[in-house]
């Protein structure tokens, strides 16, 4: 649930949270869990990013951060239950039994603790840890590397598209004819950037699609707003209505980019655009990284990390840290148990939660500002790189 352009309007901002209208049902089901993405980066961004104030303020917004606000329910309040839960019965048996339970000196304070209490020593939290860290660091690590991945794929689009819209308007358009080759090979370029937007997310970086159709389930009617959507952006990408806007948009075209590339392929083999068969050849060869980074998008999308391997990490995690209370109450007592077993929660999950967001990397870039480079590069080299000898 994105904006092609984003309305930020304070320039400080390094990242984009979506803004969708939510009840408290909402809040409390997590029908809507947001996810921060980071903007593209300026150097006065980088300054802010390492400036020397950044872990007082971060501590500051942790409330309001899109981990603890996607966290909050179920997972925060089920341990915190699970704390209070342990306190309260540890606390009615010391009162039960405070004849024959046993004081214990802890630092600044005096504990009764007594054998029908529910504790837990220590030492299996300390053994587990270890193995705990490692499945943990392994799955942060395996979504990193799809998230790296998608950046690289998209980076490597935006250089394509540059070097093909080069090549296509680098010969001078000797008619008419050509000249309106180029051009729709151009727009053809941009469309490709367009629709793949569309091909990997959900809503097309469409936040106003997402807050008009937010807990609707008529799937009909939030493809036809979509739809409506790419149409309006490709009428801007090619000036206006077009017939191949129509073609592209037809039910039976399954997958968009494929047929740009396909129609781009056809158009640079023609005789209307002027090329050599050298120069055709080039293109070609670019047009199939292309297809290339097409299909890695889509291996990205459709192969998750391994299910059984995440399903038994948030197992292994989630009863981790709701029986931690166990083996916190007897050194930290009343008082100190549910902060404390909190705040580990918060954090344990934190990083696993980060692992699940990038793993679903197109979710989490700012594929519209991309889309915008390249239309912007595009529009530059049309209105410069082409011309007509006479």
């Amino acid at each position: 649930a994105r904006l092609p352009v984003p309305d930020i309007d304070d320039p400080s901002r390094t990242h984009y949270r979506p803004s969708v209208p939510k009840s408290l049902a909402d809040r409390l089901s997590g029908r809507w869990r947001g996810q921060p993405i980071d903007l593209n980066h300026d150097q006065e961004m980088w300054a802010r990013r390492d400036s020397s104030t950044r872990h007082l303020r971060h501590m500051i917004r942790s409330v309001r951060s899109g981990t603890f606000q996607r966290l909050l329910f179920p997972d925060l309040v089920v341990t915190c239950a699970a704390s209070c839960t342990v306190v309260a019965h540890n606390m009615w048996v010391a009162w039960e039994n405070t004849h024959n339970a046993i004081p214990v000196e802890q630092a600044g304070f005096n504990l009764l603790l007594h054998h029908d209490m529910l504790s837990l020593p220590p030492e299996p939290f300390t053994f587990s840890a270890f193995a705990l860290g490692l499945i943990l660091a392994f799955r942060t690590n395996t979504s990193h590397a799809r998230y790296v991945e998608a950046r690289t794929f998209w980076g490597g689009m935006i250089n394509i598209t540059r070097d093909v819209a080069s090549r296509i308007t680098s010969r001078p358009a000797t008619d008419d004819r050509c000249q309106r080759a180029q051009r729709k090979a151009v727009a053809l370029v941009s469309t490709f950037a367009h629709v793949m937007k569309y091909h990997l997310t959900v809503d097309g970086c469409n936040q106003h699609i997402m807050e008009k159709n937010f807990g609707d389930l008529i799937q009909q009617k939030y493809s036809d707003d979509l739809t409506s959507a790419l149409r309006d952006e490709l009428v801007v990408v090619w000036g206006g209505e077009h017939p191949y806007i129509d073609v592209l948009l037809s039910p039976d075209v399954a997958n968009k980019p494929l047929h740009v590339l396909h129609e781009l392929g056809k158009l640079t083999q023609s005789p209307a655009l002027g090329l050599d068969s050298i120069a055709a050849a080039q293109i070609g060869d670019r047009l199939l990284e292309l297809a290339g980074i097409l299909g890695g998008c889509e291996r990205i999308l459709r192969t998750p990390i391994y299910t059984p391997y995440t399903n038994h990490l948030s197992r292994f995690l989630f009863i981790w840290c709701c029986a931690l209370p166990l083996a916190m109450y007897p050194l930290l007592g009343p008082f100190g148990t549910v902060p404390v077993s909190a705040v580990v929660t918060f954090f344990m999950l934190g990083i696993e939660d980060i692992g699940v967001r990038i793993e679903m990397p197109f979710d989490v870039l700012p594929l519209w500002q991309y889309v915008q480079v390249m239309d912007s590069s595009c529009n530059q080299i049309l209105a410069h790189g082409s011309g007509r000898t006479e």
